[in-house]
Order: structure tokens, then C-alpha cells, then sequence
């Protein structure tokens, strides 16, 4: 896949594979299916795939020679858009489920200015999950940080610096009433959402002495009414007394570098940015946004919004002289239980602003305990309102609704759930270590908590979408081998069950009878030998793969595959699974 092709990509749904179709869509030739006819027997989906191997780079890097305008933000419209106006305007709508859009042949997300694909394609280790992005260091500290800009507007007071070595950083102090927890809280989010395949800020935890910060030249400061003068020892002073020094004198401090370029504010929720070429996508549909729901539930974090993203005009790392927006999520640190906690809000993750719960709690006269009722808050420094009981992965919602978690469904949590079960104990621990956690049970606690909701976020999702998954093909003798795993199975999680496989030709006619598949190799991986091929020079053979657990039948899993011009090799071109 060469970096000058541009390509989007749809999941194939029938009405979408309509002959002479004319739009942005015809980009996706490598992976638009291309439909069979009505007579096709109904044993198989309708989907066909084109004989090219799956995209794995979306080139949306267009030169963008002029910054897109920023978007401003008013907390209080937004407030009032996402709770109330835009709910309800949705509901008038009436819209269809629509599957996402973003997403290759395999229903995966390929790498973009919006996702890299980290930890769910490759081997990640402990030690880069610590180092996250960037090197690993925080601010240069061997002079002090010269002040830029104060602030003291928002429930977090802070300054703009610059290091020893002319490096920009937002400076984040800590509240002194509850100290540590939600600047470790953003770091270990962060770390983790990084090695997921987001883009997000470098940040660090760092410490300091009063004599290490300085106030610069020319620094300005934003007042209570949020009007900017030059800033004032004095305005220094009362930045600093919104937080307090450690017992040995010390100030605990969140370091969050400048990303490079231009900042032009947070992504919209639901359709694309109009000056940005580039954003072709509605980003309601965009799976890697759908499916950060997911993984914003095992998280617990729940203040998202638009302001906790952000798009950035930079010049492209790769073709330097031209300019692409990219795009971030950024402020973690309500998460982990932070908010719920510390925000007095036990309730956090489970409802909306807006919570109709309270109703029925009082028509019962509070004998109906609401589900978040009786979350742990173990008496653990830094650690907030965070569990596995009272967690819920499906009705998950965060603190204001976010337009594309409305619109995700099961196939958006399974591509989530994936790259979940991908983070090892080893990975969260060293993630959870950046979090420098001065109470020595956090990092115990909290691991026995993310690997908790790990396993019940996955028994759910991947018991209403096939677990199926790895599937690969070799040539055999008399067809093919096709190989797959059950990731209930490989991850310790449920027994195996009974694996059912059969294959089509590209018209949906079977092709001999079924069979199981025995084991092979790892748990959960299974094996068949001798599948039947489908007939003419790519020998495009559609296999379905049925599992039958505890007597429970899920929806099947179908792999196409066909030869590849030019070599012949066999290999899988599309995958289709099937919602309950």
C-alpha cells in the first residue's frame, strides 16, 4: 500500500454495493464488497470482497497549506446541545442503525491521522507501554521553568512553561484535598490509551521545589473573568496556593508537553470538519471513536467531551514542507473513579447529567437500589469510586453524551474488546507504575480492577459477536487449511466449544458438507483441514464458521478467501460477522 493512495473504506452492506456507485466510496475499490446476485442461497451473507489484500494505511495526509479555522467552544451550548437539544433531535430522526465507516476488509481500523495501530497488530512491551509516546522524559529540570502564562479559571490551576531546553510544557498542579489521584489517574489512562492507537499528548509526572519555577518576561495571566494581562509574582503566588507542597517540600505536578503546530480546538461529535480535506468520514461513524466507548468503560473515564480532544495543524513527520491535521484525545484524569469520587458523583459512568434514575428511586421510596449503589471506594490514597461488580460495560455512559458512543454497536466494542484483551497484567502494571501511586496498594488494587472488567467486558461482547478470530489459511491437500481462535477460550474465560465449518463458491453454493474443526496448538486455537475451494482462478470460497456453546448458537463468523494474482498464494481478503 503506497502513502500517496488515498483510501476509505466501508464495512459491506448490501445497499451499499450498488453497481456504478459515483462518490468518495469509489476510493475504496481495494475493499468495497462487490454484491452477488439475489439468487444466492441464504446459507451465506451477500457481502463479496474484491481480491486485494486488506488496507492497513489510509492515506489522508493531503497537503492542507492554510490552518483550518478553530473551533470555538461554549461550555454552556455544548451543555445544553448534547443533554437536552440534540437527544431530542435525534429521537425526531428517527435514524437506522448504520454500521461504522474507517474500517478494512477484516473490520479493522487501519492506521490514519485519526489511529495507529499499536498494541492490537503488534507486540508491544511493557517498557514502551512506560515510555509511552515521545522519550520518556519529562521536563528538562536542570534550570527552572520560566513561566509564560497563568491561569487560575477551571477546577485545576496551572501555568504554561518553558523547560531548561526551551520545551513547552502545560503545567497541572495537584488538588490538596485529594493529591496524586487524578494526575496518576491521567498518566496510566494515557499510557494505555497511547499503546490502544490513539494519538494523545505526552505527559508526565513531575516534582518541584518553589525555587525551580519563574516567572518569565513577558508572562501574561488570564483573571477570574477571563481577561489577559501581564502576570505578577503575586499571581504566581496565588496559582501555586491552589495546591500544597509534599511533606518534603515539593509540589506534585502533571507535565503535559505542547504538541507541535497549531492548535484549532476540540473535533466535532458528528459530521466532519468542512476546511480539513482530509475529513471525509462523519465522525459519529468512525469505528475507532465507536469503539473508544469500550474502552472508555473498562477506564471508567467519563468526562469526555469534545474539549477533551483536539485537533492540531502540524506538518507531516513523514513529507516534511506540507501540512495535515491530526488528531488527539487529550485530558485523562477523570477516569479510574477519579470523578465518580472525588467529584462526589457515585453515579459516574452509570448515567448521564441528567440522571431518570433518581425518579424511580423515589417513586419506590429508595427500595429499588440503583445499579452504581455500593461501588467500592477502598480507603487506598489516590484510588477512586472504581470496581468490577457495579460495573457495566453496555450502559456505560460518560458524563455528557458523546454522539459517536450513542451510535456504536457490538461490532464496535468486539473490534474494542480485541485490542483489550491484548493489554497483559505485565502491560497495565507498568502503565499503573507511571502513575507513581504514593500508597504502595494502589497498583494492586487497580490491576485487580482493569483485569477484572477486562474478562467481564469480554464475556459479554464476545457472546453476542463470534469470538472467532486470528483466522489464517494455508494451502492444503484437496483445498485448504483454515485456522482460527476462540478468544473466550485462549484467554482462559469459557470452555471450548463446538467449531462448525463449511465453505461456499462466490455464488453461495456449498461446497461439500460440514465439519468440525479439532484442536490445535494453543487454547482456543482449532484447525480444518481439506476445505473445499470454490472453482475458477482466484478460487474465491467463502467459509462459515458456526460455535455452539452450552447449547447457546452465536451468530457465525464468514472469512473470504482467494487466491492472490500474480502468486496464487491463498489467503483471507474479507471477513464478515454477523450481529444477534
Amino acid at each position: 500500500m503506497t502513502r500517496d493512495r488515498t483510501v476509505i473504506s466501508v464495512v459491506g452492506r448490501p445497499a451499499a454495493c450498488q453497481p456504478g456507485l459515483r462518490s468518495y466510496l469509489s476510493l475504496a475499490l481495494a475493499l468495497v464488497p462487490a454484491c452477488a446476485g439475489s439468487s444466492a442461497p441464504a446459507q451465506v451473507g451477500r457481502v463479496r470482497f474484491v481480491n486485494a489484500a486488506p488496507v492497513w494505511l489510509v492515506d489522508d495526509r493531503r497537503d492542507v497549506p492554510k490552518p483550518p479555522a478553530e473551533r470555538p467552544d461554549d461550555e454552556n451550548l455544548r451543555g445544553f446541545d448534547t443533554a437536552i437539544y440534540r437527544r431530542l433531535t435525534r429521537q425526531l430522526e428517527a435514524r437506522p442503525a448504520r454500521r461504522a465507516l474507517g474500517v478494512n476488509s477484516l473490520g479493522e481500523v487501519p492506521s490514519s491521522t485519526w489511529f495507529e495501530n499499536r498494541i492490537g497488530v503488534r507486540d508491544v512491551s511493557p517498557a514502551e507501554i512506560g515510555r509511552g509516546p515521545g522519550d520518556g522524559k519529562g521536563p528538562d529540570l536542570s534550570g527552572p521553568l520560566r513561566v509564560i502564562r497563568g491561569k487560575t479559571v477551571g477546577a485545576t490551576a496551572g501555568f504554561d512553561a518553558e523547560d531548561a531546553s526551551g520545551v513547552r510544557w502545560l503545567i497541572k498542579l495537584e488538588f490538596p484535598d485529594h493529591p496524586v489521584a487524578e494526575s496518576a489517574a491521567d498518566i496510566v489512562v494515557q499510557r494505555i490509551l497511547w499503546a490502544a492507537g490513539y494519538r494523545v499528548s505526552e505527559n508526565h509526572i513531575a516534582y518541584l521545589v518553589r525555587d525551580q519555577i519563574a516567572l518569565g518576561k513577558t508572562a501574561a495571566f488570564k483573571d477570574d473573568v477571563g481577561r489577559t494581562r501581564p502576570m505578577s509574582e503575586a499571581d504566581l503566588e496565588r496559582i501555586l496556593a491552589r495546591s500544597a507542597p509534599g511533606r518534603d517540600g515539593r509540589y506534585r505536578v502533571l507535565a503535559s508537553k505542547f504538541l507541535p503546530g497549531l492548535p484549532i480546538g476540540g473535533y466535532p461529535q458528528e459530521g466532519v470538519r468542512e476546511d480539513d480535506p482530509n475529513d471525509t468520514i462523519p465522525h459519529e461513524r468512525r469505528r475507532e471513536l465507536r469503539g473508544l466507548k469500550t474502552i472508555a468503560a473498562w477506564l471508567q473515564h467519563t468526562d469526555f467531551k469534545e474539549p477533551a480532544t483536539l485537533d492540531v495543524w502540524q506538518e507531516d513527520p513523514v513529507r516534511p514542507g506540507r501540512h495535515v491535521v491530526f488528531h488527539y484525545l487529550v485530558d485523562y484524569g477523570n477516569s479510574l473513579g477519579v470523578f465518580g469520587r472525588w467529584a462526589r458523583r457515585p453515579e459516574d459512568g452509570h448515567v448521564e447529567t441528567l440522571d431518570g434514575q433518581y425518579a424511580a428511586s423515589i417513586v419506590t421510596f429508595g427500595l429499588w437500589k440503583r445499579p452504581w449503589e455500593g461501588t467500592a471506594t477502598p480507603d487506598i490514597g489516590g484510588v477512586g469510586a472504581y470496581d468490577v461488580g457495579h460495573y457495566d460495560p453496555v450502559g456505560f455512559t460518560p458524563f455528557a453524551p458523546y454522539i459517536p458512543f450513542l451510535d456504536a454497536d457490538d461490532l464496535d466494542a468486539f473490534w474494542a474488546v480485541r485490542i483489550m484483551l491484548r493489554f497483559t497484567p505485565d502491560h497495565l502494571r507498568a502503565a499503573l507504575g507511571q502513575g507513581q501511586y504514593d500508597d504502595p496498594r494502589a497498583v494492586d488494587y487497580l490491576l485487580r480492577v482493569l483485569v477484572g472488567r477486562q474478562e467481564k467486558t469480554a464475556r459479554i461482547y464476545l457472546n453476542r459477536v463470534s469470538p472467532i478470530d486470528g483466522i489464517a489459511v494455508t494451502s492444503s491437500p484437496g483445498g485448504a487449511r483454515i485456522c482460527f481462535t476462540d478468544l473466550l477460550v485462549r484467554h482462559g474465560y469459557e470452555p471450548p466449544g463446538r467449531y462448525r465449518v463449511q465453505s461456499f463458491d462466490r455464488a453461495g453454493t456449498a461446497l461439500g458438507a460440514s465439519a468440525y474443526a479439532a484442536a490445535d496448538g494453543p487454547a482456543g486455537r482449532r484447525c480444518r483441514d481439506h476445505v473445499p475451494l470454490g472453482r475458477g482462478t482466484d478460487a474465491y470460497t467463502i467459509v462459515r464458521i458456526d460455535l455452539d456453546r452450552r447449547g447457546a448458537h452465536l451468530p457465525p463468523v464468514e472469512a473470504h478467501l482467494a487466491r492472490a494474482p500474480g502468486t496464487g498464494e491463498l489467503r483471507v481478503i474479507g471477513i464478515e460477522r454477523a450481529l444477534p
